[in-house]
């Protein structure tokens, strides 16, 4: 008897570890978003290091033989995507691939991930992508969208609230527009570099993969006040809540 139960355990365990929906992302945010949505049906693989910038970035060939292997794609816009999406396609005709690319900010990786409107939109793709792959588990994923969805309208009144607060800071600027999104939801006063001169005070955030040297020299803009938070980040509700403490902690530059 007990050599069955045994049997049956394994059995479902296997079963279990073989049904899991292997998925890829471009940008390790995305993962957080499947992770939330998926639950234990998902398997992510990260394709991009955070610490790789994705615009230079190109597949090793363990990466190419991986994909083969995958059910869903989320790609992001990363320069990999434009010579291997197709192939990808191609060659395995069950994979299913989410561009979550846009050119509307005149590139095709916009930050899209780092709004609170367009994090929506992007956890109902991917819910319908899941859905449409394991219908078995379809509930299970609307369930997890809605309260993911939930916890974002909290999470986004709560920063609310702290940048609400006295002294907070209203003015933010970059150069790339990773920021631009999330402050206009956030009421800041977002301003990009390449338009305006920065103010004595002014604090600019940039990622990991600008020069700072060239953008002392070009924006004419101090060191210290230089801010380095990388985008690309997979703890995306971490990434958005430290952001927002930093403009909080620079309030008293005022405007």
């Amino acid at each position: 008897m007990r050599k069955i139960l045994l049997f049956l355990c394994l059995y479902l365990w296997v079963g279990a570890e073989d049904f899991k929906i292997k998925v890829g992302v471009s940008l390790a945010p995305y993962a957080y978003f499947v992770k939330k949505i998926g639950g234990d049906f998902v398997d992510v693989a990260i394709l991009i290091p955070p610490k790789r910038n994705p615009k230079l970035y190109q597949l090793t060939y363990k990466q190419v033989k991986e994909i083969k292997g995958l059910r869903l794609l989320i790609a992001s816009g990363a320069s990999y995507e434009k010579k291997w999406l197709h192939r990808f396609g191609a060659t395995n005709p069950s994979l299913q691939i989410l561009d979550l690319s846009s050119e509307i900010c005149g590139e095709k990786i916009c930050y899209s991930w780092l709004s609170f409107q367009e994090s929506k939109k992007i956890a109902q793709k991917i819910t319908h992508q899941l859905r449409v792959i394991d219908l078995k588990n379809a509930q299970n994923y609307k369930k997890n969208l809605k309260l993911f969805l939930a916890e974002l309208e909290e999470f986004e009144r709560e920063l609310k609230r702290k940048i609400a607060l006295p002294r907070t800071s209203k003015r933010v600027l970059d150069t790339e527009g990773v920021w631009k999104k999330i402050s206009q939801e956030m009421s800041l006063n977002y301003i990009s570099l390449q338009e305006i001169k920065p103010k004595k005070g002014d604090f600019c955030f940039i990622t990991p993969f600008e020069i700072k040297k060239q953008i002392i020299s070009k924006y004419r803009i101090s060191k210290s006040n230089l801010i380095e938070i990388n985008p690309y980040r997979e703890d995306w509700k971490s990434l958005i809540e430290e952001f927002i403490n930093l403009v909080i902690s620079r309030g008293k530059y005022g405007e």
